[in-house]
């Protein structure tokens, strides 16, 4: 199943975003929110998740895809080949969400068993990228019976953005805690400063507070 999902940025995120992240914090608190999950995905990803070399050859590390949270959240580049639809599969990936305005993804967009979703979105600083990971986040948690796929162009920006806004509105980690989780199950990844911005916003809205992104928890 294909799913195009326009959307335009503007001030319904603004008045809207705190009502809609508690909503969905709310239904997704037994699965994901609430402080004994969180040690679970901790303990999980530490287990689970091997982190990635930082020393390994940046174009190959583009290509792969990396776990962020075992068996459920999973982040890289645009599907064009069928190693990664195979991957996809033994991963147990069932949603794939594409963040990327000029990725087709011809293998997966139709394919049988795969619900597919699409927001796009322009690699740029000046892009407004507010409506857009409201709804990013929404797909993700909605994924919380089966595994979800989040990517861009090269899995480095618009799709970090996005896996990194789940992980604060739903699990409630702070900005530097989640850039640092993905940054270590990714090292090739690279968000923009215009939405690293918006992250900021994000978590300032979500949590009360902003973190920056290396400061100590």
């Amino acid at each position: 199943m294909s799913l195009n999902v326009p959307f335009h940025g503007g001030d319904a995120f603004n008045n809207d975003y705190q009502q809609n992240t508690r909503s969905r914090s709310a239904s997704f608190t037994s699965i994901h929110s609430n402080n004994q999950d969180n040690d679970r995905y901790e303990q999980h990803s530490s287990n689970d998740c091997t982190p990635r070399n930082e020393d390994e050859d940046e174009d190959e590390s583009e290509q792969e895809i990396s776990c962020i949270l075992p068996g459920f959240l999973y982040l890289g580049p645009e599907i064009v080949n069928e190693a990664q639809v195979a991957e996809l599969d033994r991963l147990g990936v069932k949603r794939i969400l594409n963040m990327a305005t000029e990725c087709e993804d011809l293998l997966v967009s139709n394919r049988e068993g795969m619900e597919y979703h699409k927001i796009g979105v322009y690699d740029h600083i000046e892009a407004d990228v507010s409506a857009g990971l409201l709804k990013a986040v929404e797909i993700i948690a909605m994924s919380s019976d089966s595994a979800v796929y989040v990517h861009c162009k090269a899995g480095k920006s618009r799709s970090v953005t996005a896996t990194i806004a789940y992980l604060i509105t739903q699990l409630k980690w702070p900005l530097n805690k989640a850039y640092q989780h993905v940054l270590k199950q990714r090292p090739c990844m690279c968000p923009n400063i215009g939405f690293v911005t918006e992250l900021m916003r994000v978590e300032e809205k979500t949590l009360g507070k902003v973190t920056g992104l290396y400061a100590a928890e």
